[in-house]
C-alpha cells in the first residue's frame, strides 16, 4: 500500500513538471470494472442478477425485458424470471467500494450509493399505477423498446 503511495506521489510530481497547470492534489481514480455496469441500463448496478448463461443485469431492466421478450438480452435464448440469481459475488464487490473512505471512493460510486434501488411499478407489470415522480429510461433494440421506471424521489 505504502508503494502504490510513492508511485502516485512520483507520477503527480512528474506530472507536474510537464504540465504547468496541473493540480497535484487531483485524486485519480481508476475506471470501475465493466462487470459493475448493466448491458441493457449502462447504469452501475443496484441489484445485479446472473442467468444460467452467466449474463449479469440490474434485476428490474432484465425483468423487464424478459417480460417482453421471453429471451436473453444478450443471446436471445430463452430466459425465465425464475431462472435469474443474485449475484452475490458482485454485490460484494459493489458493497466494497461503497464501504470506501469518501475521499479514496470513485465519484460514480459516491453518486450511486445515494440513488434509490430501481423498482419495478405496476406499469411495468401491465397495471394502471405511476410513481408520483418517475425516471423512464428507454432502451432500444430493434424492434423492441424497453421502459425502465425508477422512483426519483
Amino acid at each position: 500500500r505504502a508503494g502504490l503511495k510513492q508511485i502516485q506521489q512520483s507520477m503527480s510530481q512528474g506530472l507536474s513538471h510537464l504540465l504547468p497547470e496541473w493540480n497535484s492534489h487531483e485524486t485519480f481514480f481508476r475506471p470501475l470494472n465493466d462487470a459493475f455496469y448493466c448491458p441493457i441500463t449502462y447504469n452501475l448496478m443496484h441489484q445485479p442478477v446472473i442467468d444460467p448463461e452467466g449474463n449479469t443485469f440490474e434485476r428490474v431492466a432484465v425483468e423487464n425485458w424478459i417480460r417482453i421478450n421471453h429471451n436473453s438480452p444478450i443471446t436471445r435464448t430463452d430466459l425465465r424470471i425464475d431462472q435469474l440469481y443474485p449475484n452475490k459475488a458482485l454485490e460484494k464487490l459493489l458493497q466494497d467500494e461503497k464501504e470506501r473512505p469518501e475521499d479514496q471512493m470513485h465519484p460514480s460510486i459516491r453518486k450511486w450509493k445515494d440513488e434509490p434501488v430501481p423498482r419495478a411499478t405496476d406499469v411495468e407489470l401491465g397495471g394502471g399505477a405511476v410513481l408520483e415522480q418517475e425516471q423512464r429510461l428507454q432502451i432500444r433494440d430493434g424492434t423492441t423498446t424497453v421502459y425502465v421506471i425508477t422512483s426519483t424521489n
